[in-house]
């Protein structure tokens, strides 16, 4: 039978921090729910109904305490699928536990929260996914916040012209295609340093579009153009 693996693995790394995690929650919200000293989480889930409460204190103790439990036993070198499953089941858990600390004494809409975090979360997510395809393919890109600035304002300022939204999203993509070409020609035809070439395509970026808001966005009423849902855009 061969030895099992000696060493830190990021097994050990992720158990170890929902162990502290867990801890760290048991003790800052244990002692108040034994001692009757608990406020209420109001969070609702539609509007304006149902709105559900939960127990401070009681709910993060109880999330801490799975945390710790999934967080010692993947310390351990007991590898099972209870383990891994009850160590996703406390990944999970921390996002419910997020909301509950931050509506503690007050009322929250889950819905909104959801749908205000997949918004503003969207263009981090799709920048993630940029960087680390460029980053496999040998290309150090720091323009990519550039590149959807560019392709956001002339997908919207297209919309604002025509009044179509699909338009405005092909125009948004070509835009885009083109500023990540000018940093591939820089970089790898021209030979600049990538990260001279990156700096470059945010400071044009940004002079286009503040030009672009200023000249034609803000005269056409742009402030007062409502983005269709998808909804509406999908028949």
């Amino acid at each position: 039978m061969s030895k099992s693996r000696r060493g830190i693995t990021r097994r050990h790394i992720i158990a170890g921090l929902f162990t502290l995690l867990g801890l760290l929650m048991l003790f800052n919200y244990l002692p108040p729910a034994l001692a009757g000293d608990d406020v209420v989480s109001r969070i609702a889930l539609a509007v304006p109904q149902p709105i559900i409460n939960f127990p401070t204190a009681w709910s993060l103790s109880v999330i801490g305490l799975i945390a710790t439990v999934a967080g010692v036993l993947g310390l351990s070198n007991l590898v099972s699928r209870w383990t891994d499953s009850l160590l996703w089941i406390g990944a999970v858990l921390l996002f419910p536990a997020i909301l509950i600390w931050a509506a503690a004494g007050k009322q929250t809409n889950a819905t909104v929260m959801l749908s205000e975090s997949l918004r503003l979360g969207t263009p981090l997510a799709l920048g993630a996914l940029a960087g680390i395809w460029a980053e496999r393919s040998g290309v150090i890109n720091i323009a990519i916040e550039g590149m959807m600035l560019m392709g956001a304002a002339f997908g919207f300022a297209i919309f604002i012209f025509t009044g179509n939204i699909w338009l405005g999203v092909v125009g948004a993509v070509i835009i885009g295609g083109m500023m990540a070409l000018l940093h591939g020609v820089l970089s790898i035809s021209f030979r600049t340093d990538q990260i001279i070439s990156g700096t470059v395509v945010n400071i044009l970026a940004i002079g286009i579009t503040g030009y672009l808001r200023r000249q034609y966005i803000v005269v056409e009423g742009g402030g007062r153009v409502t983005l269709p849902s998808l909804s509406a855009m999908i028949p």
